[in-house]
């Protein structure tokens, strides 16, 4: 379900946690389908604006966590930093040990302190699936 950010903002409540898979395709390919669309693409969130929304609804002490591609990461950073919002946590996410990173999982407080820094291989070098991704998402599979 799609979510616009104004309405919880005219609720003036502040939130301990937010977590968002914020829509992170920056090229103009879009699909012949428009709610795809909404939900892929930065031009219907931009993150300066998501960004700038979380600084106003979390609270103090609270942590704002996201998934955005690896390759945007570095501006993803720096503008959290414009808005308040410090990196704690970074884990870069590849498919396999030989792979670059596709995906980076971020968390961020409004107290800038230590980054905690990790990597996570979906797939070992032979191709099987790592211990540290199964050790990971054991609880999601019956």
């Amino acid at each position: 379900e799609l979510v616009d950010l104004n309405d919880y903002i005219a609720d003036e409540n502040k939130y301990d946690f937010i977590v968002s898979n914020p829509p992170f395709y920056e090229e103009q390919t879009y699909s012949g389908n428009g709610q795809r669309n909404l939900a892929r693409h930065t031009s219907s969130l931009p993150f300066s604006i998501l960004l700038q929304k979380v600084s106003f609804l979390l609270k103090e002490e609270g942590v704002f966590s996201v998934i955005i591609p690896y390759s945007v990461t570095p501006s993803f950073i720096l503008s959290a930093a414009e808005h308040r919002l410090y990196l704690s946590r970074r884990t870069d996410v590849a498919n396999s040990p030989l792979k670059q990173p596709k995906r980076s999982l971020l968390s961020f407080r409004k107290l800038n302190a230590d980054t905690l820094l990790s990597k996570l291989h979906i797939r070992d070098a032979e191709g099987f699936y790592s211990e540290e991704y199964l050790s990971l998402t054991n609880d999601f599979y019956l």
